[in-house]
């Protein structure tokens, strides 16, 4: 199978003449079944694949479709009847049909959705920022990564072991096993509400933008969450900064 917009092996010059001159007749036979008259419209969808017996998408080319118009148009343009061409699943199969048969029609641009009402379909409209799938699927994503990160960055059982070896320990809770217990525990509990309340700020936008139907706001939670880290490490930088020159100016 060739690429679209090559000519297969089987599409000779007498094929392609066939399907007009087939296309004609139908088109023919339509038009004096159905009294076709000036200024109406028919609406064709049809697989080119088909046309020229093969499977549905697995034989398309611009030729034979361009043949199988100049068929009906050779009829019904004499007739003043305009042709209308349903598209294929990508374009959701809209109609297409000259702005002249429907002066007061706004021209707009098609934009094509791979196999919609498919499952590409329902995929984009599960992974879109307004869609609740997203939303709830992010909220998951950030708790379950606060405490992995937590997790490789805290480990209860090493401070446990560290409090004991320096002579330290936590009131009520003997060296040991149990310390460690108690620092998972405690851990647990923040990085539960650090998570909750990430997850709130990082989809709270997303909420508002779906309510107020503005899908600018869909890009402003983790934004704000970044530009508010940056700013406070920003902050405590500084601060070290001032520190050491003041100490210094002590020591001189």
């Amino acid at each position: 199978m060739a690429m679209a917009g090559t000519i297969h092996e089987a599409e000779s010059a007498s094929l392609l003449a066939q399907i007009e001159q087939e296309s004609a007749a139908a088109a023919k036979q339509l038009a004096e079944a159905a009294h076709l008259r000036k200024g109406q419209i028919v609406v064709v969808g049809c697989s080119t694949s088909e046309v020229v017996g093969r499977k549905v998408g697995s034989w398309s080319t611009p030729e034979v479709g361009q043949a199988v118009y100049q068929g009906l148009n050779s009829v019904f343009a004499p007739l003043g009847v305009y042709l209308a061409a349903q598209c294929c699943e990508h374009l959701n199969r809209a109609v297409i049909v000259d702005h002249d048969a429907v002066p007061g029609a706004e021209i707009v641009n098609v934009k094509p959705q791979p196999k919609a009402g498919g499952f590409w379909e329902g995929f984009l409209k599960a992974i879109d920022t307004s869609s609740v799938v997203y939303m709830i699927f992010y909220f998951l994503m950030i708790i379950a990564f606060s405490y992995f990160y937590a997790t490789i960055q805290f480990n209860p059982i090493e401070i446990s072991n560290n409090l004991k070896k320096n002579g330290g320990f936590i009131p009520g809770f003997r060296p040991g096993k149990p310390t460690s217990d108690f620092i998972r525990k405690v851990l647990n509990k923040v990085t539960l509400f650090g998570a909750v309340y990430l997850g709130i700020v990082a989809i709270l936008p997303l909420i508002i933008g779906k309510i107020v139907n503005v899908s600018a706001l869909s890009i402003g939670g983790t934004s704000v969450i970044i530009v508010v880290g940056v700013a406070l490490e920003t902050v405590q930088a500084l601060e070290s900064q001032m520190l050491m020159r003041q100490y210094k100016g002590f020591l001189e």
